[in-house]
């Protein structure tokens, strides 16, 4: 199927040819967003929030002629809420998003081969280049470039569905481990309030200077009970030389 899509796009392009193209009149420029528009509303970028903040991000720099703004620290902070000062060499989330940005334009231009505006992002570029259908220049008509071959496109498929399943093993591992933490803190929780109420109870005998009488309770027979005993109460006399009521 991705074979006969692509050479149908290959034929529908027959006479044109991509070419590097620079925005240069506001026009242009609409061009440019209103493409912008159609791939963020694709299911490669709807789907996600950083994603499509970041190729906005970039593609507006880059029409407003602020194309040498974008580098790493100054994407973090401005797109990805980071402080000033941080640490670019261990935070990787503007390095790890280009990449993905990266592959999810492959695949869009990949199914859209005769759209007339592609957007690419380059590999070590934080700069957006835009491609644009024109005729061909010499009296042969000429095919446009090779789309992205089945292997290729089912590589990148590939890549993205590896990312996603990575995600959601994160954050099944984050959710046991927080559970696992909860159980824990409920436990020590419990355990502590029962030793609190239990030296509580005898705080009084142990720290006390004086001499302390411990009376328990005395048991005496009793043949009106079930089991054949009872406790002692008030009506019993001498609980502990009693055998019998």
């Amino acid at each position: 199927m991705c074979a006969m899509i692509a050479a149908y796009q290959q034929m529908s392009t027959v006479g044109l040819e991509r070419v590097l193209w620079t925005p240069v009149t506001e026009a242009d420029r609409e061009e440019v967003r209103a493409s912008l528009q159609k791939v963020l509303a694709s299911p490669q970028f709807s789907s996600s929030k950083r994603y499509p903040a970041l190729l906005k991000y970039l593609v507006e720099k880059t029409l407003e002629g602020h194309a040498d703004q974008l580098k790493e620290r100054t994407i973090g902070v401005e797109v990805f809420g980071r402080p000033a000062d941080y640490d670019t060499n261990t935070d990787t989330a503007v390095r790890y998003s280009a990449g993905e940005v990266r592959k999810r334009l492959a695949l869009y231009h990949h199914a859209r081969e005769a759209d007339p505006i592609h957007i690419v992002l380059s590999t070590r570029s934080y700069v957006p280049e835009f491609q644009r259908l024109e005729a061909a220049e010499s009296g042969v008509a000429q095919a446009s470039p090779a789309p992205m071959d089945d292997r290729a496109f089912a590589g990148l498929i590939a890549e993205l569905r590896s990312a996603e399943k990575w995600k959601r093993t994160a954050l099944a591992s984050i959710s046991l481990l927080c559970l696992l933490i909860s159980g824990a803190a409920f436990l020590w929780i419990r355990g502590f309030l029962h030793r609190d109420a239990l030296a509580g109870f005898w705080r009084p005998v142990l720290e006390t200077k004086q001499p302390a009488l411990i009376c328990p309770g005395g048991v005496v027979f009793s043949a009106a009970s079930p089991s054949g005993t009872k406790v002692a109460d008030q009506s019993i006399p001498d609980p502990f030389l009693s055998f019998g009521s």
